[in-house]
Parts: C-alpha cells; structure tokens; sequence
C-alpha cells in the first residue's frame, strides 16, 4: 500500500536526485595560435608562452566555464568571432573596424611596439639607422617585405597600412611568425615586422643558418600597446567579457600578474618600458 510516508520518501528521494545533478558550465573556447614565446604550442617550451600563462590563471578564476582551446590561424579566428561563434581572442588589439562585430575588455595587458626586423646586412646597407619610417620603407623599390594576413600590428599601425600598403612592396601570407622567421634569414624576402623578442627567441632555434637579424624602432608608433580579450558582439559574447572583466579587477594588481607581462624579456630597457606601461594602463581602470 503506498501511504503518505512512501509518497513522502519518494518526494525526498526525487528531491535527493535533483540536488546532485550537475549544472552544465557554459562551454568557452580560447582561440589560440601558436605564435612563440607568447603562445607555445608544441615543443619544448611547450604551455610556457606569456599568453599560455595567462590563459591558465584565467581558466582557474573563471570556473564558471568549461574552458578549451583551439588552434586556428588569424584569419580564422576574427571570421569566427564576426559570425557569433562561441570563441574568444585573449590577445586582442582593439580597430574601429573590428568593434562593429566584437565586443572587447577592459585593457588587460601591455605589449611593447612591432619593430622591424630584417638582416644585419641590410639594415648596413640603409645606413644603420636608429629607427626608420614604415611608410617610407614600404615604397623603397629595392626591398620587398611579407606580414601576416588578418593580425592587427597595433591600430597606429593598421591605420598606416590601410592608407599606404596599396601599391607598396609589401606582401601579406597566412603563413604563421616562425615560417616567416625562417624565409627571411633564408633570403625570400627583406623585412618583416614583429615583436623583438619573438624574433629573437624564433631565430635562436635557427643557429645553422648563422644569420643575424636586428630590429630597427618604426618611427610612427607609440612606447607601448594595450590589448584586449575579444568576443562575438552577442548575448553570450557581452556575459564572457563581463565575468573576464572582473577577474581582471580582481588580479591585475597583484604582482603575479605583472610578472607574467615580463615573461621572455630579459632586455632591461624593455623591461622598464613594460613597467612604465603597466603603470600607466593601471590609471584605465581607475
């Protein structure tokens, strides 16, 4: 006979059941490229890049989500966040552009210019200059240069090529910053632009080739950049970017965090710009 105190057992037992089911996380996908020492994805230094660190401290802050990441190149990445997928891009530069279809963070971290980076000889052979015009080098007839398709070099600079990349001898290639490293020790071409210590760090694995590269400052751009997480312009994008945003309040003033924005410099004039930097990119979030 099912009396009341068996209806009652049944009610505490279906009770017992929806109490220890699982709420679902929401899945949030990292876009990672590999791109190193800021992402290392394979290797030796493997998980070790600035962004990789970063990418761990937030995952471990944000257990809201079911975290994972994959690997597309840029191109891929910034079609995928303009058509609503569930990705998001933690090393973001911020373009007028790009905030019509993608919702961004606070600023969260400090990035040191692009400079140019070309053979020890041909940099002899412009005279060895302390800096140099990228608009004036793009136009030189007797050099050719290759940058990646679809990276955001900082918006000074974007704003630059938009208006003076047609008609120069600059290239653009899919290919990723390691192969391009490697075609211009290699002679393919005579100049790229790029972060000082990822050239450094990518021509070091390359020591057979025994070709020094040197970096030259682009006159036209600024002490330091400030990048950004970047999500689909969406429901779901604005709800990651919030929850991001408060984890970044809540770590930005440790010390750990700073630190990580160090990783991989060693240079102590880079060092202090970074510093300088971070000081000043502090006073946004006041």
């Amino acid at each position: 006979m099912k009396g009341p105190v068996f209806l009652l057992c049944s009610m505490i037992a279906c009770g017992s059941i929806i109490a220890a089911e699982p709420v679902a996380k929401e899945q949030l996908t990292w876009a990672v490229v590999h791109w190193p020492p800021i992402m290392i994805l394979t290797g030796k230094d493997k998980g070790l890049g600035r962004y990789d660190i970063y990418l761990k401290l937030f995952k471990k802050h944000m257990p809201m989500y079911e975290h994972s990441s994959r690997e597309m190149n840029w191109k891929r990445m910034w079609s995928g966040i303009k058509k609503g997928h569930k990705i998001c891009n933690i090393l973001a530069f911020k373009t007028a552009e790009r905030e019509l279809t993608t919702e961004f963070s606070i600023p969260s971290s400090i990035t040191l210019p692009n400079r140019i980076i070309l053979k020890k000889s041909s940099l002899e052979s412009l005279g060895s200059p302390a800096s140099i015009s990228i608009v004036e080098l793009m136009h030189n007839p007797t050099l050719s240069g290759v940058l990646q398709s679809a990276r955001s070099y900082s918006p000074i600079l974007d704003r630059l090529l938009d208006k003076h990349e047609l008609g120069s001898n600059i290239n653009r290639s899919l290919v990723d910053a390691e192969h391009l490293i490697k075609m211009l020790v290699r002679g393919r071409f005579d100049y790229m632009i790029e972060y000082p210590y990822i050239a450094n760090y990518l021509a070091k694995k390359q020591p057979h080739l025994q070709v020094e590269l040197s970096s030259v400052r682009i006159e036209e751009m600024e002490a330091f950049s400030i990048s950004y997480l970047a999500c689909p312009k969406n429901a779901w994008g604005k709800k990651v970017i919030a929850d991001y945003n408060r984890t970044v309040k809540k770590l930005i003033h440790s010390r750990k965090y700073q630190s990580i924005m160090q990783t991989w410099h060693d240079d102590p004039l880079e060092l202090k710009t970074i510093k300088e930097g971070y000081r000043q990119m502090l006073k946004l979030h006041q």
